[in-house]
């Protein structure tokens, strides 16, 4: 595990814009480059870029000056200042690509505050009572915010490659925690090469014979509906007639006579002519 120094890339990454501020803003580069000579509109846009937080030592004559003094001194704060906690409170979490990122976008982010509360201090003392854009001291220090974005989107890609670069290596903790080691006993986790591995022949399982549950069917399960309706039993089809039973073929027929009603029997008819 390497350990991390969040507040050494902090005050490094804060050293970048102080350094900046300190070089383009004093009032001998603001006097002898900016102002003095025709440099024409492209080199006048880069100067004017490079040095949007200017300073003095002391406030100059006039009125009005000491207001004007303060606002550049506490923007300038206002930068360095955000420029080394926020640096450092992503640097607490975040190594790399990922630092590098957000001490870039800090540095944007701070640039531009520090140009809104430098046009909000001293809007009264440059304006005086007049309201030059019709916006007042609030949305006109809001509009003019922006103009310091491109300053701090430069310094910030040096702000950013250096809290990367200090800030130090990643942290390769394992994700699990090991308890400690018993006396005389040997740590459960060291690091090093994995010991070999070792292969023991298994013989195949014989075939297990099918049993009875192998052999059981399954029903599926019934459907039920919603709203279930118990089917109406169905009615049992008449039984068909009986048939008489016959006599079977060549049985001899009986018939009963009582003694009073037997009579002589009858001559066959004979033909006479």
């Amino acid at each position: 595990m390497h350990t991390r120094h969040p507040l050494r890339a902090a005050l490094v990454a804060a050293i970048v814009p102080l350094v900046a501020i300190a070089a383009f803003g004093n009032s001998w580069f603001t006097e002898e480059v900016r102002i003095t000579g025709d440099h024409g509109p492209v080199a006048t846009r880069l100067l004017n870029t490079i040095a949007p937080f200017a300073w003095t030592l002391t406030p100059r004559r006039g009125s009005g000056s000491g207001t004007i003094w303060f606002a550049q001194a506490l923007a300038a704060v206002v930068v360095v200042a955000g420029v080394l906690l926020v640096t450092w409170a992503v640097a607490r979490h975040a190594t790399g690509f990922s630092l590098f990122l957000g001490a870039w976008g800090t540095t944007v982010l701070v640039s531009m505050v520090g140009a809104f509360v430098f046009s909000f201090v001293s809007y009264g003392a440059i304006f005086r009572n007049s309201n030059p854009d019709q916006l007042g001291r609030f949305w006109h220090s809001v509009y003019q915010s922006p103009n310091a974005a491109l300053w701090g989107a430069g310094v910030g890609l040096l702000v950013g490659a250096f809290a990367a670069a200090l800030v130090g290596g990643v942290d390769t903790r394992p994700s699990y925690v090991t308890s400690a080691p018993l006396p005389g006993a040997a740590s459960v986790w060291q690091p090093g090469p994995p010991p070999p591995t070792q292969q023991v022949p298994v013989a195949p399982a014989a075939p297990a014979a099918p049993s009875s549950w192998s052999r059981q069917t399954y029903v599926a399960t019934p459907v039920v509906t919603a709203s279930p309706v118990a089917a109406e039993p169905l009615a049992a089809p008449p039984a068909p007639p009986a048939p008489p039973p016959s006599a079977p073929a060549g049985d001899p027929t009986v018939v009963m006579i009582h003694p009073g009603d037997q009579q002589p029997p009858k001559a066959p008819p004979t033909d006479e002519h």
